[in-house]
């Protein structure tokens, strides 16, 4: 019965990113909206960390989870990196990348972790712009959300902004194979592009790096 659902750094938390969505559902009106403002994992401490595909997102709600996985609390711990003490910047090179946490604490949480355990906060999900735009096509097209990216904008800082409207599974059915491959093959080109952007601003900050240490 809400007319919008506003969520800030929520959805890269949720063990089960359909059933998130589906909730939203339930709670909007038919033409409620969706505002999302998601980390970039290129500005923040997943920066190590690839990005999500749409086959994680189906395999966690068909396990219908609920708690977060022992890989999952693995890789937080043994990749989370800070940049120059801060674990979220933004468009600028790089100062000084960190690993904070030992490995070997990696590991004594894999081998510590249990299913039936505390619920554990972790980030489940890594998004730039462009990848979150194609899971939800692609989400849609296999039926499984009636949510659309209607707006989205590149990163500012450490985050990105969505706005999510009905009418995706309608959308998305209405585009022929060749267009649907099409339009994936863009969005893919998209994030190698904002993959490069990353990497911009990695050797800037190495070569800053190089220039003071001379």
């Amino acid at each position: 019965t809400f007319d919008a659902l506003i969520a800030s750094h929520v959805v890269e938390h949720t063990p089960d990113l359909l059933a998130f969505l589906d909730s939203a559902e339930v709670l909007l009106k038919r033409e409620g909206v969706v505002v999302l403002a998601i980390p970039d994992k290129r500005y923040c401490f997943d920066y190590f960390q690839p990005l999500t595909t749409t086959g994680q997102i189906l395999e966690a709600h068909a396990e219908r989870r609920h708690r977060h996985t022992r890989r999952l609390a693995f890789d937080h711990y043994a990749y989370l990196v800070h940049d120059g003490g801060a674990g979220a910047w933004g468009q600028h090179p790089l100062r000084a990348l960190d690993l904070p946490y030992p490995l070997e604490e990696a590991r004594r949480l894999f081998d510590a972790f249990e299913s039936g355990s505390d619920y554990i906060d972790l980030h489940a999900w890594r998004f730039s712009p462009s990848s979150f735009e194609l899971l939800l096509l692609e989400l849609a097209r296999l039926g499984e959300t009636d949510w659309l990216v209607d707006s989205i904008t590149e990163a500012r800082g450490c985050e990105f902004y969505a706005w999510l409207r009905r009418g995706g599974k309608e959308v998305a059915k209405a585009l022929s194979a060749e267009d649907l491959a099409q339009k994936r093959l863009l969005l893919l080109r998209r994030m190698l592009l904002e993959t490069r952007e990353q990497i911009d601003f990695m050797t800037a900050g190495e070569e800053n790096s190089s220039t003071q240490r001379h």
